[in-house]
């Protein structure tokens, strides 16, 4: 239903401004700041996160996604 999707992109917005605010509080904070696979580890659950409300589709894509990251060339 057409309620059901706004609700959805709704749901992917406010994790997309969440993980822009915690990106803006990182770089305002002082000291040396976290360390570069930290972040990426961050960015990585805030993908999976943006996924959730596609179901078995985003799993998926959250299944590739792993398997992307973890394989060794």
């Amino acid at each position: 239903s057409s309620s059901s999707a706004a609700s959805d992109v709704y749901k992917r917005q406010a994790v997309a401004r969440a993980a822009r605010r915690r990106c803006r509080a990182r770089a305002a904070a002082p000291g040396p700041g976290p360390q570069p696979a930290q972040v990426a580890e961050e960015m990585i659950a805030d993908a999976k996160r943006a996924l959730e409300p596609y179901g078995d589709k985003g799993a998926a894509l959250a299944a590739l996604a792993d398997f992307i990251i973890g394989r060794k060339n």
